[in-house]
């Protein structure tokens, strides 16, 4: 169904030739499944015999990876695949051939879980330290995840991916790093609605920071990058969502006088959108108390100022009435 409207993918069903070929297409899958099942179950199939008869072992890889490439959700097919394999003490096991099979099985399915894990499994296996081979192929397996996430931005099992390749290229390599911070920046502007590209730069964000002199000019250009995002589409809870995180590094940093003048700024500069939209906007409404909750002032205007918000978060978002209510009454001291 990747790729296509789910309408289109039912009409297609309805065809009766479509139909009759998919229900072949699942006896046959059905059977090989039942093969490779019962060959698990026989006496032969043992751990002793797995280990001594290469044949055996050939054939048992090569139809799994026959069901696995038709439907690379069944779990239970990867786990057998990698018993196998584990108990061939790596007789059996090739990269490529791992690779090549995971590959094939992802252009069928994206986001097939099992897939993803055993591409995982079969790099530890492979990568124990990072010479100049073991670069290359991390390398390639950044460019693969480049490519899917070109296809679907949004794939969180290939983000998680890319986090594990690059955790093993970078064995104290910060350029590494600095890559990673430029290439969500990237994606991020390419689409700022990207939610799994800002979790990655909030997961490379301490990084960043222990490596930065200036954290002033670092969040400037932060809050510059999530500020551009908020004015574009006022109503995207995407960018909300890094505008939250990042007023939490702020308030971390509430003993220093930049702080507190950039959370100022910044409120202002929401009151401006908040009078530039055409209705009134529940996200613009919430950001600017979740702004209001991390300023130092304490004074009855400000206290004031929050209720307002909290009142008008009531009538904005219905759905939780009762969490603002019950927030209205903390500030009251109710």
């Amino acid at each position: 169904m990747h790729g296509r409207k789910r309408s289109e993918y039912k009409s297609l069903q309805r065809d009766p030739k479509v139909a009759a070929g998919l229900a072949a297409k699942a006896e046959k899958w059905h059977a090989l499944n039942a093969k490779l099942a019962s060959s698990r179950a026989t006496p032969t199939a043992t751990e002793t015999t797995f280990q001594s008869d290469d044949t055996h072992v050939q054939n048992t890889l090569a139809l799994s990876e026959k069901l696995l490439i038709v439907n690379p959700d069944p779990l239970y097919l990867w786990n057998h695949r990698r018993e196998i394999l584990i108990q061939q003490k790596g007789r059996a096991f090739s990269i490529e051939q791992e690779l090549t099979l995971t590959a094939t099985a992802l252009q069928n399915n994206p986001k097939a879980y099992g897939a993803w894990f055993h591409r995982k499994w079969s790099l530890t296996r492979t990568v124990t330290e990072v010479g100049s081979d073991e670069a290359l192929l991390l390398s390639a397996e950044l460019a693969l995840t480049e490519n899917v996430l070109q296809r679907d931005e949004r794939n969180f099992h290939c983000w998680n991916y890319r986090r594990f390749v690059v955790s093993l290229l970078l064995q104290g390599q910060n350029e590494i790093l600095e890559a990673e911070w430029d290439f969500t920046n990237n994606k991020i502007r390419e689409n700022f609605s990207n939610f799994s590209a800002f979790h990655y730069r909030s997961k490379l964000w301490h990084w960043k920071l222990s490596g930065t002199v200036d954290k002033q000019a670092l969040m400037r250009e932060e809050m510059a990058l999530v500020e551009n995002g908020i004015f574009t589409e006022p109503d995207d809870q995407t960018c909300w969502w890094y505008h939250r995180f990042l007023l939490q590094q702020l308030d971390s940093e509430h003993d220093s006088p930049w702080s507190t003048a950039m959370i100022a700024d910044h409120l202002v500069l929401l009151e401006e959108l908040g009078a530039e939209v055409e209705s009134a906007s529940k996200w613009v409404c919430l950001g600017t108390w979740h702004v209001l909750q991390v300023m130092e002032d304490t004074g009855a205007e400000i206290a004031q100022y929050r209720q307002t918000k909290l009142k008008e978060l009531m009538e904005l978002d219905p759905d939780r009435r009762q969490r603002y209510q019950y927030l209205l009454r903390q500030l009251s001291g109710c």
